[in-house]
C-alpha cells in the first residue's frame, strides 16, 4: 500500500541524512559518544512505540519513526567505524560486507 509505505518513509529520510551528518562530525565528536546519544534516542523511540495501538493515528507513527530513524542514524555510521576500527586486518574484508 502506499499510504503505508508513505508513513514509514521518514524513518528512512532522516536515518539517511543522519548518517552523512554524523559522517561529517564523526572526527570531531566521540563515537562512544555518539553511540550513547543514538541509543537514547533510539530507546526514547522505541519506549513510544511500544504504546502503540490499533487507534494509534498516523501522525504519532510518523514522529515516533522520525525520531527512530534520528536515533539509528547516529548509531550506524560510529558503530561500523568503530567495529572496523577493532576488527583484526585479516578479518577486514568480511567484516565490511
Amino acid at each position: 500500500q502506499l499510504e503505508s509505505g508513505l508513513v514509514i518513509l521518514p524513518l528512512g529520510v532522516v536515518m539517511s541524512a543522519m548518517g552523512i551528518i554524523t559522517g561529517l562530525i564523526a572526527g570531531r565528536i566521540s563515537m562512544k559518544l555518539m553511540l550513547v546519544v543514538g541509543l537514547l534516542i533510539l530507546a526514547y523511540s522505541l519506549h513510544l512505540a511500544a504504546g502503540y495501538g490499533v487507534d494509534t493515528g498516523r501522525n504519532h507513527i510518523v514522529t515516533v519513526g522520525a525520531v527512530m530513524g534520528l536515533g539509528l542514524g547516529t548509531i550506524l555510521t560510529p558503530l561500523s567505524t568503530l567495529m572496523l576500527t577493532w576488527m583484526p586486518p585479516h578479518l577486514l574484508g568480511a567484516a565490511s560486507g
